[in-house]
């Protein structure tokens, strides 16, 4: 492990060495680093991809340079707008397991407004009901949101 280091990795065995900035956002990342007295940790974020932890860093980064990045916060919205709107379901899915397990607020907030009122996704209507399964997530106001977890004979990650 390089000195002084955060590293992320995929549950295919992908690594990313992440900035301080990171840590900033993740109650998971504080904790292995108060546990450990140490900056020097590893984190393996099971089911999903490198591509993922990719997209996962890069969101926490932007929010811990964000005063120097954008001129307000209009400008932040849009940004975190065009950064979820971007992804297909899968990866939209992908992002909200990696925000679940790293504790990352901010960034479980924004998925759960993409995700409609009564807590259905187009998946729901193209995939027969036993290859579904659901994972409830409770935002800040107490609503309950439904995150497909994983879809059966499918990905084993996302």
């Amino acid at each position: 492990m390089v000195g002084g280091s955060i590293l992320l990795k995929s549950s295919n065995g992908y690594a990313y060495v992440a900035s301080e900035g990171v840590s900033l956002f993740s109650e998971t990342i504080r904790e292995h680093m108060h546990k450990h007295n140490s900056m020097d940790i590893e984190i393996t974020i099971p089911k999903v991809s490198r591509e993922v932890v990719a997209e996962v860093i890069k969101f926490c980064e932007m929010h811990a340079f964000e005063t120097s990045v954008f001129r307000d916060e209009n400008e932040i919205k849009k940004w975190d707008s065009e950064f979820v709107n971007h992804f297909d379901e899968a990866t939209l899915l992908g992002l909200g397991i990696a925000a679940e397990f790293l504790q990352i607020k901010r960034l479980q907030m924004l998925i759960a407004t993409k995700i409609p009122r009564d807590g259905k996704t187009c998946t729901e209507t193209s995939l027969p009901l036993k290859k579904r399964k659901w994972h409830h997530v409770k935002n800040t106001n107490g609503r309950s949101f439904r995150l497909k977890r994983k879809i059966e004979d499918g990905f084993d990650q996302i």
